[in-house]
């Protein structure tokens, strides 16, 4: 046996010993069936001694360990009390002394370190401390964080519809902020989705970036030699060793999957038999088992889990997005408005059949939004200036942070001065009734801005529905210029104009108006027509629904005054 080839049956067996079922890794594998009906028979080899020597120690003078929380194939993990911090409580993981000599591994733990070192989310692990003891054995170490793991969840069974779909919602929005990063996670199942308790509801929170890439996801990397993670939840061309961004996608459509079913979308006896199924898709699996979701919860999760990246809807933000809010309205809607479509075949939607269901698929919706017309909070969303965010019903996320103050000239008027070193965004994502209301009424979104420095702006995604609308301003030449985006990909360009007069003091009030028969929308400011007919852009749509937003440009920091605005669901 070649040192390769130890090296790579290894890899296959600490899988297999962490995975529930051992024996379905071994049933193409004679060579790894052997090796794992050995190591079932012994108690200690390949394993470290039952009783941990580690524990009751305390390492790297600081950090005492208390117990074992798990054992994985690179590393052990304990719980200990950083006894320089009061004793707070902390997760310390150590490299097995076994691949001590393994350079490959011991970079793949430096990579955990660093792809951690990159990421500050509220649903993604952070790292404390990092580094090599003076005996060389790696180390990381993270806070503790007590909760249930998501597969303990879907073991104890009874997860509601609107608590699966905010999960869904939550862990899409981590690993795009991790993809935006540079960060692959490459591992998501539920053993690596931690749920924390934050107020009266638990929070996915993203684990174990033991397998992360660290580095630019347009170029994937190549991985054929040392193939990590689990591969029941692997893409097909993670399994062929090129993961790549849409393959976390993959992974998390799988996992939104079980906490929908109950089930795993491929139930294969072995790894081995994956990719055949991967390739045939899940047809109207989906439909069969929860008939009582509507038809768009098993098309995204069909699309989710295309066997084709490039067909999967990126990015994960908003394919987690669109998929929570339809789980969420199906959940909560009338029975009159779900359909239970059971297709005999792919070829039978080609043809007649599939106009059939499709008409019947948008007369259902038409039929619930009648039955269910839209509140009148629900047709008029409001962001108050001088006040939170969070306290108008938006969330901030990425850069942003600001403080309140009146505004300059009308001292009885409260406005918000909003900062960011690079992006931040205050978002109110529409439910799909809005999006539909919106789309086939017209729709109207003003704001009262003055930028200082940077560039602010408001929008309206509602991710693959529609075209995303965008119009921004920002100090250019001595005076303040107007922009609606086309094409942001390469930077921010498309109809622009310098606004003229520009008024000494005070915010200014801009306004877009979207026509549904033309399906484009109109730009004001002051009053004045700047830009007709802009039909949006799509790229980067995230289905962040009416926001507000920062960005540098040039700048270092981009800083601006922000009133009053809103957007108006017309029609």
């Amino acid at each position: 046996m070649t040192e390769e080839h130890w090296r790579q049956l290894s890899e296959k067996l600490n899988e297999a010993l962490e995975s529930a079922n051992p024996q379905a890794f071994a049933a193409e594998d004679a060579e790894l069936s052997r090796l794992i009906d050995a190591h079932s028979r012994s108690e200690r080899w390949l394993e470290p001694p039952a009783r941990d020597a580690l524990v009751g120690q305390t390492i790297l003078g600081r950090y005492f360990l208390s117990g074992i929380l798990g054992r994985g194939g690179a590393g052990t993990v304990y719980l200990a009390s950083d006894t320089q911090v009061h004793g707070r409580q902390v997760v310390v993981k150590l490299l097995h002394d076994y691949w001590v000599s393994e350079s490959w591994m011991r970079q793949k733990f430096r990579d955990e370190s660093a792809a951690l070192a990159k990421l500050d989310h509220p649903g993604i692990v952070s790292v404390l401390d990092a580094g090599e003891s003076e005996d060389g054995r790696l180390y990381l170490v993270m806070p503790y964080r007590h909760g249930r793991t998501l597969r303990q969840a879907l073991a104890e069974g009874g997860i509601d519809a609107s608590a699966a779909a905010e999960w869904i919602r939550e862990i899409g929005e981590a690993v795009t902020y991790a993809h935006d990063r540079g960060i692959l996670h490459r591992d998501l199942k539920p053993e690596n989705i931690l749920l924390v308790a934050r107020g009266e509801r638990e929070c996915p929170m993203l684990l174990d970036f033991g397998i992360a890439h660290a580095g630019d996801p347009a170029n994937p990397s190549r991985t054929t030699s040392h193939l990590m993670g689990s591969a029941f939840y692997m893409a097909p061309e993670h399994l062929l060793g090129r993961p790549e961004r849409a393959s976390d996608l993959y992974s998390l459509a799988i996992v939104s999957w079980e906490l929908l079913t109950g089930r795993h979308p491929f139930e294969a006896e072995s790894p081995f038999a994956l990719p055949d199924l991967q390739r045939k898709g899940v047809g109207d699996l989906f439909f069969r088992l929860r008939p009582d979701l509507n038809l768009e919860v098993g098309k995204l999760l069909g699309r989710g889990l295309d066997f084709d990246p490039k067909r999967r809807p990126m990015p994960a933000q908003a394919f987690s997005a669109d998929l929570a809010d339809s789980v969420s309205a199906a959940a909560a809607g009338p029975r009159l408005a779900r359909i239970w479509a059971v297709r005999r075949s792919r070829r039978w939607a080609i043809g007649t059949g599939g106009l059939m269901v499709a008409a019947a698929a948008t007369g259902s919706l038409y039929i619930r939004d009648l039955i269910q017309p839209l509140t009148a909070d629900e047709r008029l969303i409001r962001f108050r200036g001088g006040v939170r965010a969070e306290d108008s019903g938006f969330q901030r996320a990425m850069d942003m942070y600001g403080e309140f103050l009146v505004e300059p000239g009308k001292p009885e008027i409260r406005i918000s001065r909003y900062f960011s070193k690079s992006q931040g965004l205050a978002m109110r994502p529409l439910i799909p009734s809005q999006k539909r209301a919106a789309l086939r009424g017209g729709w109207r979104m003003k704001a009262a801005l003055r930028p200082e420095s940077g560039r602010v702006g408001m929008l309206l995604d509602v991710g693959n529905l529609a075209p995303r609308f965008d119009l921004s301003l920002e100090i250019a030449n001595g005076g303040i210029l107007l922009m609606t985006p086309l094409e942001v990909r390469s930077g921010a360009s498309g109809p622009s104009k310098m606004l003229d007069p520009v008024p000494d003091t005070g915010l200014i009030d801009i306004e877009m108006e979207y026509e549904p028969s033309t399906k484009q929308a109109s730009v004001r400011a002051g009053g004045r027509l700047m830009i007709p007919n802009y039909p949006g852009h799509d790229q980067y749509r995230e289905n962040v629904g009416f926001s507000l937003y920062l960005e540098i440009g040039k700048q270092a920091e981009a800083r601006s005054l922000i009133g009053d605005a809103s957007f108006e669901i017309l029609g």
